[in-house]
């Protein structure tokens, strides 16, 4: 799960924009890849709109298709935010993803894959995972055997999303 956005900080505008950005990047980076693929091999006419199209639209098709699994994943996070019912968890591991959300005007946030052992009431602890944008404000309080606040899915006990909020 990715955490929600940083406080005081409206994600609207990028969730809306920066998307349809990248995508153009995307186009633009394929066209480009298209024209010297035609060019390295000799093609001429139609044949060199016809590498520009694919390469391009190849592109476009993997930005588009990573921004809605991230986009697909933030929405599932904020909902258990909003409506799971609160549980605490404790830490297991915390590692490092490579990634970061980049917000304007904010410090690079670097993703994290907490690994925990969730306590729900009418349950086994359960084994799960989260995966956040962490905040240098929170990174004290994710350290292994650190019990923190979550929230989870009734229907499926594992699907949790840290509350740190809380």
């Amino acid at each position: 799960m990715v955490a929600a956005a940083p406080a005081g900080w409206n994600g609207t505008l990028m969730r809306r924009t920066l998307p349809v950005a990248v995508v153009l990047l995307a186009a633009l980076a394929g066209g480009a890849g298209g024209f010297a693929v035609a060019a390295a091999t000799g093609l001429r006419g139609n044949e060199t709109a016809t590498a520009v199209l694919i390469m391009g639209g190849a592109l476009v098709g993997v930005a588009v298709a990573g921004f809605g699994i991230i986009l697909s994943m933030e929405e599932r996070c904020r909902r258990l935010l909003d409506c799971g019912l609160p549980a605490e968890a404790t830490i297991l591991r915390v590692r490092r993803t490579g990634a970061a959300l980049h917000a304007p005007g904010h410090a690079a946030r670097p993703f994290v894959s907490v690994d925990l052992e969730a306590h729900v009431p009418a349950y086994d602890p359960i084994r799960t995972h989260a995966t956040m944008a962490l905040h240098e404000s929170e990174a004290d309080r994710l350290v292994p055997g650190a019990r923190i606040p979550i929230r989870y899915d009734p229907a499926h006990p594992a699907r949790v999303a840290l509350d740190l909020a809380r």
